[in-house]
């Protein structure tokens, strides 16, 4: 997986998503964290790593890879959106609620 060719990621990435559409979010995040790996997927799969551990009640390490994504040059202001409002859920999870308000305001504002 260190050398992952862009059409081997492609199919990697791909079978994470339908591992997490699955429930398996075990398996997703496995094949989501070797996504990362390939810059063309790093950004998706950093979100998709990130909603996955969440659901496995990782919070913490939820909101590094979500925030990892945030950091990202060049992010849309859509997926910032996104990332956002994933970081808001994230941030409830973890009972900081008023970062989570401030994550869903920002969301809001940059719509």
């Amino acid at each position: 997986s260190d050398t992952l060719g862009e059409g081997d990621a492609e199919t990697r990435f791909d079978l994470a998503i339908a591992y997490r559409e699955m429930g398996l979010f075990e398996d997703a995040a496995g094949e989501f964290q070797i996504c990362t790996g390939v810059p063309s997927r790093r950004l998706e799969s950093l979100h998709m790593l990130g909603l996955c551990v969440l659901e496995l009640g990782r919070g913490s390490e939820a909101k590094s890879h979500i925030e990892q994504a945030l950091a990202m040059p060049q992010i849309s202001p859509n997926q910032e959106a996104a990332l956002r409002f994933d970081l808001g859920r994230v941030e409830m999870a973890l009972g900081e609620f008023d970062q989570a308000r401030r994550c869903f305001i920002c969301c809001i504002v940059r719509v």
